[in-house]
């Protein structure tokens, strides 16, 4: 029997399905549940699923399933459509982040944020858990407009965010930690940092309804932001700090505390994620699938680039 249920200590975010199987998935009926379930709340934590081919059979529910650019760097991997992503402590990103030193830490992002074509989604599962650390960190940008004054919902009506892909985390000015130091950078992270200025600049709407319910989403992911277009520095700036700023307040998140045989959905579009990051001397592997899709509102600001296949990396 499929159970549907709050996540305990989720701040409010997302919920749990428990007792789905892979026959399940066969019935119109289910699916119709599962993606109902997922607009309504943004982020599915399943318990006690089976992983591989399941795991691309159920993120199919909601989505053509895209391969990922990083295939390539695991040719082992029998199944095409999932990719692993790794913390390597012998090749890996390092950081200080408010005193405390961590491995395979990403700030509050979404995914392709960067592009004017932004992913529907994407299905975790743990292959390998680390001793400690590991969380996945999630916020709803549904929720977080609901906490702004209706004075600066009012405000922010109408504006777009400009967006540029650079990796370099110390050049974040927006929801950002206090103090944030990158001690080491694997080969892959290097490679990207050095790729910021082949990227166009992008806009995205600030907020956006989402189309199944028409509620208002604050569109704004704090890694990658610049500015606000039609604004002058100062206002942008103290629009984007404190919007920005929503995301760092712990009331605001819910970080997922993996457990074996779990597989945890979002949707792209509405949730900002985030890696909570590792001991350096720890080791994490992950199953991720990815979700075709495009909301159809960013914009590229600058025709003249071209965005190749390869560089439309998911971070």
């Amino acid at each position: 029997m499929i159970e549907v249920k709050p996540i305990a200590g989720g701040n409010g975010i997302g919920c749990e399905v428990h007792g789905l199987t892979p026959a399940d998935i066969s019935d119109p009926a289910v699916r119709a549940m599962l993606m109902d379930t997922w607009i309504e709340h943004g982020v599915i934590v399943f318990r006690n699923v089976e992983g591989g081919e399941f795991q691309v059979a159920l993120s199919k529910c909601f989505g053509e399933v895209q391969p990922h650019p990083y295939a390539a760097e695991n040719p082992d991997n029998p199944i095409s459509e999932i990719v692993q992503i790794s913390y390597d402590p012998d090749n890996a990103d390092i950081y200080e982040v408010d005193g405390q030193v961590l491995g395979g830490w990403l700030p509050w992002h979404q995914d392709l944020i960067y592009l004017d074509k932004v992913s529907r989604g994407s299905i975790l599962r743990p292959v390998v858990l680390p001793y400690a650390g590991g969380k996945t960190g999630f916020v709803d940008k549904i929720k977080l407009y609901e906490k702004l004054s209706p004075a600066m919902q009012q405000r922010i009506e109408g504006l777009s965010v400009v967006y540029h892909f650079d990796m370099d985390v110390t050049k974040m000015r927006f929801g950002r930690p206090e103090s944030l130091k990158v001690l080491k950078l694997s080969k892959l992270y290097a490679k990207l940092v050095s790729q910021a200025a082949q990227y166009p600049l992008v806009r995205h709407p600030l907020v956006y309804r989402q189309r199944e319910t028409g509620r208002p989403v604050l569109n704004m992911s704090p890694y990658f932001a610049q500015y606000i277009p039609g604004l002058s520095a100062e206002e942008s700036d103290e629009i984007l700090t404190e919007v920005g700023s929503l995301c760092l307040q712990p009331e605001n998140q819910y970080f997922h505390d993996w457990q074996e045989n779990d597989m945890v959905l979002w949707d792209n579009w509405r949730m900002l994620h985030a890696a909570g990051g590792v001991p350096v001397d720890a080791s994490r592997t992950m199953d991720r699938t990815q979700i075709m899709g495009d909301y159809g509102l960013g914009q590229l600001e600058s025709t003249d680039q071209n965005v190749s296949d390869e560089m439309r990396i998911t971070v």
